[in-house]
């Protein structure tokens, strides 16, 4: 095991954490992105509901 001396980092350690932190944000990102895909169907599918109830059932007339 390569021990560095007590208080300096080693030299892979920001690259790592550089890495580690880009994949933690891409993930958020995508993860977003999939939640915000899902609401925006389920609204749509909500909206259509109520124009085919107020079709059927005369709503709003």
């Amino acid at each position: 095991m390569n021990k560095e001396p007590s208080g300096i980092v080693p030299s892979s350690y920001a690259p790592l954490l550089a890495d580690l932190k880009a994949r933690v944000r891409a993930a958020q990102v995508k993860a977003a992105v999939s939640v915000n895909r899902e609401l925006i169907l389920l609204y749509w599918h909500i909206g259509r509901e109520i124009l085919r109830a107020q079709k059927a059932e005369g709503w709003g007339a």
